[in-house]
């Protein structure tokens, strides 16, 4: 989850790939705190592992001092450190 300092807009997600998910497709979500669904995007051209990132087809506008959460579908392997 995350809350911006000022208004703005979300024009991509993104996660980090542990090299032991090998799930074939990954969908992000971003959502607002009370649960609403404000975007989803499939990421595609994915590297083995690492950062992925995928842009979403039209930008979610955000306002300063709210929080959002983005969820990502993994694979059993949660990277975390």
């Amino acid at each position: 989850k995350f809350q911006a300092s000022r208004n703005g807009q979300v024009t991509a997600l993104r996660f980090y790939k542990s090299p032991n998910d090998v799930a074939t497709t990954h969908t992000g979500r971003l959502w607002s705190i009370n649960g609403n669904l404000l975007a989803t995007v499939t990421f595609t051209n994915e590297t083995a592992s690492g950062w992925q990132e995928q842009a979403l087809a039209n930008p979610v506008t955000i306002l300063a001092n709210t929080t959002y959460v983005v969820s990502v579908g993994v694979s059993q392997f949660y990277v975390f450190t």
